[in-house]
């Protein structure tokens, strides 16, 4: 089943080229004031980036910190995650994920990059190709790593199925390029009538023989969703018990509870809950992103954890949604500075509220492209020569980031 294979993980956390005439954003404020995050759709409702602020700037504002973004072929595959975070007030590459697809648009290979600041060049960090069988299944995976700029095989993973479910799984290293390999891990796994898993085993390799070491459990409820996970630990030939987690949905399967409990003594100690509250069915025609994790439009989600026997809140972090159409103003801090329309492909307005500012426009590399000064009130800037993409106004303070869109 697709849900164990680790890319899948990689793959379902990705999304495109920003063409977009329309993004709709999603906005996670913590009640506490301690973070913010937005989340930017395209017309296509495909995910095309994130951005994350912290509380802290010297008005008591929300100051950038870092980001994601997503691009997409032609197929509407994700072909590249791009991780930045802010250094010397610049937002700059950290990490880079580009992923290959076969003729059958299933994911072939994916290379992981890391960003020189110093050179501002990418380096060549790890690399996985995905072998498959005449189902599309995935039956190796070949793992590399970058020594003295060419890849070297490191390891591998080797999938075993029954019924198109995979039942095994082999984790090996090598040390001479695959001339041999050395057993390290090994997975197994049952499944119910419905196929879903029942039970996955993790051995080590120890002495010759594969040594269980963890177990987990799976429980599910009418509509196959997951209720419980229970894991355990291997002791003297007998599994105990040792961390439990539970789980509740609503009729629209969106888990509306979760806690988890860790076995001390005879008695499950509780450990972590969260609890999701949606809007009610008459907002649902409002936006909702098909890549979004709930099916419902998420209101507010609570974190507790336990002092002792009782659950303590810890945060709230409330969710609102709204939506930016093509001549839209798009602003931070207060309005002190803004631009429309958003997107651009022409002409950018930058309407400057208070006093004039000196400010520099740097693309989403944190490269600087641009200086201006800005006078209070209008200014237009020219966008010709820019790529399609998105770009930030940084004002001299380095307090305040405005983010723009181009479209060419």
């Amino acid at each position: 089943m697709k849900s164990f294979f680790l890319f899948i993980v990689i793959i379902f956390c990705i999304v495109s080229k920003l063409s977009a005439q329309t993004i709709y954003t999603l906005d996670s404020i913590n009640t506490l004031g301690s973070k913010k995050s937005e989340f930017y759709y395209d017309q296509f409702d495909r995910h095309i980036s994130t951005l994350s602020y912290q509380f802290g700037g010297p008005q008591g504002s929300y100051v950038l910190s870092d980001g994601f973004s997503y691009v997409y072929d032609n197929n509407n595959n994700l072909v590249e995650q791009l991780f930045s975070s802010v250094q010397n007030s610049l937002l700059t590459p950290n990490t880079k994920t580009l992923l290959y697809y076969d003729a059958q648009n299933q994911v072939s290979s994916i290379t992981n990059l890391w960003f020189d600041a110093s050179t501002s060049v990418y380096w060549n960090s790890s690399k996985i190709d995905y072998i498959r069988n005449a189902n599309g299944e995935v039956v190796n995976e070949l793992i590399f790593e970058d020594l003295n700029n060419s890849w070297s095989l490191a390891g591998q993973k080797t999938y075993n199925y029954v019924a198109n479910n995979p039942v095994e799984v082999v984790f090996q290293n090598t040390n001479n390029n695959g001339t041999t390999f050395n057993n390290v891990e090994r997975q197994t796994y049952a499944y119910n009538a419905n196929n879903f898993p029942t039970e996955r085993v993790f051995y080590s390799w120890t002495n010759s023989t594969w040594d269980p070491t963890i177990k987990t459990t799976y429980a599910y409820d009418a509509t196959n969703n997951v209720i419980q996970t229970i894991e355990y630990l291997m002791n003297n030939s007998n599994w105990n018990q040792y961390f439990k987690e539970d789980l509740s949905y609503n009729s629209a399967n969106d888990f509306i509870l979760y806690e988890s409990f860790m076995m001390q003594g005879n008695n499950w100690s509780p450990q972590y809950k969260q609890v999701n509250t949606y809007d009610t069915p008459l907002l649902q025609d409002l936006i909702v992103p098909t890549s979004f994790s709930f099916n419902s439009k998420l209101d507010i989600e609570q974190i507790y954890e336990s002092i002792g026997p009782v659950w303590s809140l810890i945060r709230t972090s409330q969710y609102n949604y709204s939506e930016e159409i093509t001549n839209s103003i798009a602003s931070l801090d207060d309005k002190k500075m803004s631009v429309y329309p958003v997107p651009s492909n022409d002409i950018l307005n930058v309407l400057v509220e208070n006093e004039s500012k000196q400010a520099k426009v740097f693309n989403s590399f944190g490269k600087l492209l641009l200086e201006v000064n800005l006078v209070k009130g209008l200014n237009q800037l020219s966008m010709e020569g820019l790529s399609t993409g998105t770009y930030f106004i940084n004002d001299e303070t380095n307090n305040l980031f405005v983010r723009f869109i181009v479209v060419n």
